[in-house]
């Protein structure tokens, strides 16, 4: 694990401080800003790529009590959803 992008091996590259894993922490962060049994985040829209890394993440919020689904999509579907909901919110403006 990193907690940057730069490659570690390239010089005068800083090795920033990995972010500790504090589930305790987290729902302590929730429930101080008013969300004590967690919140539903809705559904997480991924192309197959980034679907394992979604899993991951909603994993994650899970544990905190951030509820979310994933709805991992084929790469082409996911841009053409992704470009019909940008059409869609500028037609509004």
């Amino acid at each position: 694990m990193t907690a940057s992008i730069i490659p570690e091996n390239l010089e005068f590259s800083w090795p920033a401080p990995l972010y500790p894993y504090d589930p305790k922490k987290a729902k302590q962060l929730l429930a101080e800003a008013g969300f004590p049994n967690g919140f539903d985040a809705g559904t997480i829209t991924v192309d197959l790529t980034n679907a394992s890394f979604a899993e991951a993440v909603t994993s994650y919020f899970g544990a905190i009590g951030i509820r979310s689904a994933i709805r991992p999509m084929e790469r082409g579907a996911f841009f053409k959803e992704y470009q019909d909901k940008r059409r869609s919110r500028s037609s509004r403006a």
